[in-house]
């Protein structure tokens, strides 16, 4: 998969699930792959059989957690985290899927809560200082959301998506310059 044969990649792992189709691992893999591929619904049926056949599915939980939070079905995603609390209240993938939970249902200062004990993990959920650049940004906290924003920049320098919310707090600061340069990059990529 990594030397780009995606196909050769899923025969071997098909051969992998004919040996032994209880194998978590080889569900997780496949799991994967389809999100990959942005085969959401394939990727939350194999993180399912992940889940089904390991003893300890944390990992795959929380994976298809996030699918679900992808998919909409936030529901099923609190679910799965609401398991994950459980057993680990302060883990960083716990804290960031459950502050995608709250954002999405509008909870802001529940967000910032849980995506600040997110990023106590440093950037291993980088994605979390974009969110909460987004939240602190929306809230009138430009200072913080500039700052959370840096820290995702220095992680994803060509983000679109933060490279335009940092454009636009540097325009609400009079930076104008600053503020061109953080757009060009991304007019460059999509000049419609």
């Amino acid at each position: 998969l990594h030397d780009g044969s995606t196909e050769l990649a899923r025969e071997k792992l098909a051969q992998a699930l004919e040996v032994d189709p209880k194998y978590a691992g080889a569900w997780s893999f496949l799991g994967d792959m389809e999100v990959r591929a942005g085969e959401f619904g394939a990727a939350e049926t194999a993180y399912t059989k992940a889940i089904e056949f390991s003893r300890n599915d944390s990992a795959y939980r929380l994976q298809r957690a996030l699918i679900a939070i992808q998919s909409g079905k936030l529901e099923q995603a609190q679910a799965d985290v609401d398991v994950l609390k459980k057993r680990f209240t302060r883990h960083p993938g716990v804290s960031y899927a459950q502050g995608l939970l709250h954002l999405q249902s509008g909870d802001l200062e529940q967000a910032i809560t849980s995506f600040d004990a997110a990023a106590l993990a440093g950037n291993l959920y980088p994605l979390t200082y974009f969110y909460l650049g987004a939240i602190h940004s929306q809230q009138g906290n430009l200072a913080q959301a500039q700052q959370n924003l840096d820290k995702f920049l220095a992680v994803a320098p060509n983000h679109p998506g933060a490279l335009k919310l940092s454009a636009a707090l540097k325009l609400r600061s009079g930076q104008y310059v600053e503020a061109e340069k953080l757009l060009r990059p991304v007019v460059a990529a999509a000049p419609a």
